[in-house]
């Protein structure tokens, strides 16, 4: 009776072919996650440093300080306001829709996040007024405060162990690069002069 029987393959065997069976979907996902963690970071410095350089523009193209906006050295609130919404925005999102990511998935408050940077920056580049400019500054607060409780959290999830700590290190180091990108690119757009270079 045992002889009839067909040999089965040994537990190793079985999960090695498993695993063979997977790990290219693994790894997919896994880079596409680095990926993401990664823009997330940047898009947050980048936001932070290139939004301080191209201030004075911000200031004179949309009048933010009144009709007459020549000294663009001046403080007013809506000159504050470009600053501060985004960050309104980031502290209420950490705070309000992380509860989304629970209820509907990591992968559904992605798209979420997606989908709120994108609106953000449409309504700051076709903004030609203070409102929908300031609008904008503080929906892309929502989705950069949201994509940092998010992002995060899916790549702890999917990433292996002995990896966690450095692939979300890697949004803070982006953090920093994106920082320096934006004052880059608004050191290049301050020397350049042209009316609307920011958008």
């Amino acid at each position: 009776k045992a002889a009839s029987q067909p040999p089965q393959p040994c537990a190793g065997q079985a999960q090695a072919s498993s695993t063979a069976e997977i790990s290219w979907r693994q790894l997919i996902v896994r880079c596409a996650s680095v990926f993401f963690n990664v823009m997330c970071g940047l898009t947050n410095g980048y936001d932070i440093c290139v939004t301080s350089a191209i201030l004075p523009d911000l200031v004179s193209d949309l009048s933010l300080c009144g009709v007459d906006s020549s000294d663009r050295l001046s403080s007013c609130s809506q000159k504050q306001a470009v600053m501060s919404l985004a960050a309104a925005g980031s502290l209420t999102a950490k705070v309000c829709l992380a509860w989304t990511a629970d209820r509907y998935g990591r992968r559904a408050a992605l798209a979420i996040v997606d989908g709120l940077i994108i609106a953000a920056v449409l309504l700051q580049c076709w903004a030609t007024s203070p409102a929908p400019f300031l609008a904008g500054r503080y929906v892309l607060g929502l989705g950069i405060g949201f994509a940092f409780v998010v992002e995060p959290m899916y790549v702890c999830e999917i990433a292996p162990p002995h990896r966690r700590g450095q692939l979300v290190t890697l949004n803070e180091v982006a953090v920093c690069v994106g920082c320096l990108l934006g004052l880059q690119v608004g050191a290049h757009l301050e020397a350049g002069g042209a009316v609307g270079a920011w958008r």
